[in-house]
């Protein structure tokens, strides 16, 4: 380009094309030469977005995050979690109970975000994408977020200590991944920036930094364009940040049922290390099976102190309700010692209050 320009070549061309249109149109055209850009549509792209994105994110989600973190230790501490599992709760619908008081506090900060995001004010919307597409983005994050709560949860057994951890991790891991890996996205490979998203705030922002790709080139970011990065390399999509959140809940779950059954808590009974790859030894008891109490043996039961008297004795007690059909208590021996308290635990539905009423006389 350079030897063409200064071949004359051009001075020849530029002059032909001025006697072409003065003879045949009688226009004349200026010397002046100049040279431009491609013309392109013009796009509207908010930078602050960009740099903001982290803080706007650990705002915006973390406000309930400490004393979330604070209420859940609290629970495990005081016993009450253990109380409920000894009335047969199961420690699923705990954490599930935490999952669905949460998600009703955080999915209309999900619609207020997804509006901001995607609402035009004028200089164009920061993320050219559908409400719903940002908004089912918010909602796995949200997700993600809670399951590491949780996870976070079941290290600590201060609930002071375990809200001041959970900060400095939460804000400490998305700065740092945010200023050292995604600012710089060709620099790593596509490995390391995947695994920056087991920080789920990380998987977010590399997604709306992939949709702001898409919008920089007067497009929107569709399901089409599901696991295109448009730049190629090691640039994480928007796809793969929608798996990696995923991966996300799946992982903190996994973790938040492996730690809370080694570290129950001071009122809990640990499982061990590896209890996942033991078999289970214990047996199902109820109304259709009759022999699992004959199947133990006498080491099941503690041997009594022999300066000790017996008050009441209950040997194979059976009580049935609607002719036979319900079976309320059944094979029980108990013995009740003199000048001792003596309670009565077990699940919903064990007989408790039954076998009491029967040794108090309201039942025959």
């Amino acid at each position: 380009m350079y030897d063409y320009g200064y071949s004359g070549f051009i001075t020849i061309q530029t002059a032909i094309d001025q006697a072409y249109l003065y003879i045949q149109h009688t226009i004349e055209v200026s010397n002046d030469t100049y040279v431009g850009a491609l013309p392109a549509v013009e796009y509207n792209v908010v930078d602050l977005v960009e740099s903001l994105l982290p803080t706007i994110v650990s705002l915006g989600f973390t406000f309930i995050m400490p004393s979330l973190l604070k209420e859940i230790v609290d629970e495990k501490t005081s016993g009450i979690k253990e109380m409920m599992k000894i009335m047969g709760m199961r420690s699923w619908v705990n954490w599930l109970n935490w999952i669905v008081y949460s998600l009703i506090i955080y999915l209309p900060v999900t619609f207020v975000i997804t509006g901001l995001f995607v609402i035009d004010s004028g200089t164009g919307p920061p993320v050219s994408a559908s409400f719903l597409l940002v908004w089912f983005n918010f909602i796995l994050f949200t997700l993600a977020f809670l399951a590491l709560i949780l996870a976070m949860s079941t290290l600590f057994t201060n609930g002071i200590v375990a809200m001041i951890a959970g900060e400095v991790v939460w804000y400490g891991t998305t700065v740092l991944l945010n200023t050292f890996i995604v600012s710089y996205p060709d620099k790593f490979s596509l490995f390391i920036n995947l695994l920056s998203c087991l920080c789920p705030s990380i998987a977010l922002i590399w997604s709306f930094n992939c949709m702001k790709d898409f919008q920089k080139n007067g497009r929107s970011w569709t399901m089409r364009n599901f696991f295109d990065n448009r730049t190629g390399g090691g640039r994480v999509s928007v796809g793969l940040a929608f798996i990696m959140l995923i991966v996300d809940m799946i992982l903190y779950s996994i973790i938040t049922w492996y730690i809370d059954s080694v570290n129950p808590g001071p009122y809990g009974i640990p499982k061990p290390y590896n209890f996942m790859f033991k078999r289970s030894n214990e047996k199902k008891c109820g109304a259709a099976s009759r022999t699992c109490h004959a199947a133990g043996s006498k080491n099941n039961y503690e041997i009594p102190p022999a300066n000790i008297k017996i008050g009441i004795k209950i040997e194979n007690l059976r009580k049935t309700f609607k002719q036979g059909k319900v079976v309320a208590v059944e094979k029980v021996d108990l013995d009740i010692y003199e000048d001792n308290i003596t309670a009565l635990l077990g699940h919903n539905g064990a007989g408790k209050t039954t076998t009491m009423s029967i040794l108090a006389g309201f039942l025959p």
